[in-house]
């Protein structure tokens, strides 16, 4: 299993993971996508997708600590962290069919 599919597979089992740094992130909902679709404004390419609000939560959880770890091995600079939103835009859920 990469390490990858292990830190998604412990963020969803609930178990608890070292802290890492805090960003604003953003969720809004897209009705191209028909989904969830979240973002690090501060972490460049660093976005999410998720069919509900909460799987885009997530997802954007282990994309923010892919994109750290990677960013750290690559010595590319690590922007300041700051306190961590999340904001909802567009409808807060996808349109009934």
């Amino acid at each position: 299993m990469s390490k990858a599919a292990k830190l998604k597979a412990k963020l969803l089992s609930g178990q608890k993971i070292k802290p890492s740094p805090s960003y604003p992130v953003l969720i809004a909902y897209s009705a191209e996508d028909e989904g969830f679709v979240a973002r690090v404004p501060a972490l460049k390419y660093c976005t999410a997708f998720g069919e509900t609000y909460e799987e885009a939560a997530r997802e954007i959880e282990v994309a923010m600590r892919l994109w750290l770890e990677s960013a750290k091995a690559n010595r590319v600079p690590i922007p300041p962290s700051g306190p961590t939103i999340a904001e909802l835009t567009g409808v807060a859920s996808p349109p009934a069919r």
